[in-house]
């Protein structure tokens, strides 16, 4: 409940007054005249104030007006009481500030009911000055982050400005007529035989590691100079400045597929006692296709680091498509017919097809390849 402060100098009025209040279960502080009742008021900061009007030293109009001036009680509702029921006695009780009037004598339940209402309606107060600040403070905020938001854009602008200037070299490219390109979807077809089948994401990590590092080790060590990823492809590029469409370099594409495709097979079943249910035999499609491929070496001026390698050019769809078309039959390696020129006696091929060249070109001749006669 509330705390009251009571202001009476009558010892009967207060008594009963008090009474009543504490019946509703309001707590009372209680003053004999309107000095000490200001006072107490500065002191206990009451809910609620009942005021005497006829008091000696201030009365009730002086206790209201001064009360009203101090800024942390301005807004305390009162109840003012008087033996006086001159219609003129009380406009000056409300003009002065009061909130309420009862004529004395009055009942019980008309001091019971004037204080409640007078709480409740100070509650109602309280809580839409709540809501009112609430929403303004929001406003405010809302409008501080635009201002932040408008800053931060501003200042983003100018440092992105500063670090890309015209005329600084960021990238660096390199472009092939002719390069020997190895393809492997070793992303989406080797890590997706896995999720299911291993324990742990830890063990999944782990895999996932080691087949990529197994395959990158194999393509190094059969001549690879370069691996890019290229969405969830694994590209290596197999060239030589001097002599970038020899047939050495096509041999050693060669052999790297099928020692990829070795090395896959040992990193799966590494992994074959953790599995829940057996590991792929076949992991995916190698393709080897011979064309234009354009490597381009890009840095991040404005947060540093590494440099990325991007690949791009006719070399990279011919391969996917021809990974695309071998793996749907089955195929473990798949190559165009130019990588088999002057090899084609090293090595046992099984069928062949004619697939749409991406680039609207003449068609490509995929051709199944089934082993090495000569390592």
């Amino acid at each position: 409940m509330a705390l009251v402060l009571v202001i009476e100098d009558d010892p009967t009025q207060r008594l009963l007054i008090v009474a009543v209040l504490k019946s509703a279960g309001h707590e009372v502080v209680e003053a004999h005249n309107g000095e000490q009742g200001l006072s107490l008021a500065s002191l206990h900061q009451p809910e609620l104030v009942v005021c005497d009007v006829v008091m000696p030293g201030m009365n009730g109009y002086q206790f209201v007006s001064a009360l009203k001036l101090e800024p942390e009680l301005s807004t305390v509702p009162i109840i003012m009481l008087t033996a006086m029921a001159d219609r003129t006695h009380t406009r000056i009780g409300m003009t002065s500030g009061a909130d309420d009037y009862l004529t004395k004598p009055f009942s019980a339940p008309e001091l019971r009911q004037a204080a409640s209402a007078l709480l409740a309606k100070q509650d109602r107060t309280r809580a839409q000055y709540a809501r009112t600040f609430k929403q303004q403070m929001m406003a405010a905020l809302d409008q501080q982050k635009d201002d932040l938001a408008r800053q931060y854009e501003a200042r983003l602008h100018e440092a992105l400005s500063g670090h890309w200037s015209p005329g600084k070299n960021q990238s660096a490219e390199l472009a092939y007529d002719n390069a020997t390109v190895l393809l492997i979807d070793l992303f989406a077809s080797c890590f997706i035989h896995l999720p299911g089948r291993l324990p742990s994401a830890e063990v999944l990590g782990s895999a996932a590691s080691q087949i990529y590092h197994s395959a990158s080790d194999a393509l190094y060590l059969f001549g690879a100079k370069l691996l890019v990823p290229v969405g969830n492809d694994l590209l290596a590029v197999f060239t030589n400045p001097e002599e970038p469409a020899t047939q050495k370099l096509r041999w050693q594409a060669l052999r790297a597929a099928f020692g990829l495709q070795q090395a896959l097979k040992a990193s799966l079943h590494s992994f074959a006692t953790l599995a829940t249910g057996s590991v792929p035999t076949m992991p995916t499609t190698v393709s080897l296709h011979q064309g234009g491929l354009t490597l381009l070496r890009v840095t991040d001026p404005l947060h540093g680091g590494e440099s990325s390698t991007l690949a791009t050019g006719p070399a990279i769809s011919v391969a996917r498509a021809l990974s695309e078309h071998g793996r749907s039959r089955g195929w473990s390696v798949c190559c165009s017919a130019p990588i088999l020129e002057g090899l084609s006696e090293l090595l046992v091929t099984g069928q062949r097809g004619l697939l749409p060249n991406p680039q609207n070109a003449e068609p490509v001749l995929a051709v199944e390849l089934r082993s090495l006669v000569k390592a």
